[in-house]
């Protein structure tokens, strides 16, 4: 099962704040959807969850989402998102603790990819 524990994200937390104090440079660099800024407010896709199982929402519950994305996602059976979790490192640690944040958006079936690659959105665009 691939999950996260609660205790697993407060040790990142931890390391990143003592890192920090010591004055050495700290980064995060999440897969896409363990920080997604895109997820709607109140939307399932901006909740915390420590399983890392889910499906790509871009790609099956997202609003461009077609039929024909679902059927790519289950086709591949593609079932390694996650939602937020860290989100829950990121507030633990509190953003000072952290000297750049680089999000992943070549996750396998990403927000990013969804929009660059099948839906032909520009990249920049989807950057910001």
């Amino acid at each position: 099962t691939a999950k996260f524990t609660i205790k697993t994200l407060d040790i990142m937390a931890e390391l990143a704040v003592e890192a920090k104090r010591r004055g050495l440079i700290v980064s995060m660099a999440p897969a896409e959807s363990y920080l997604d800024a895109t997820a709607g407010d109140g939307s399932v896709d901006a909740q915390f969850s420590l399983d890392l199982g889910l499906p790509p929402r871009a790609w099956t519950t997202g609003p461009d989402a077609t039929e024909e994305d679902r059927k790519v996602i289950e086709d591949a059976g593609f079932r390694h998102a996650g939602r937020q979790c860290y989100a829950y490192v990121l507030a633990r640690a509190g953003v000072g603790s952290f000297d750049w944040i680089s999000v992943q958006l070549y996750e396998a079936y990403s927000a990013f990819v969804h929009e660059t690659a099948r839906r032909g959105g520009d990249p920049v665009d989807a950057i910001v």
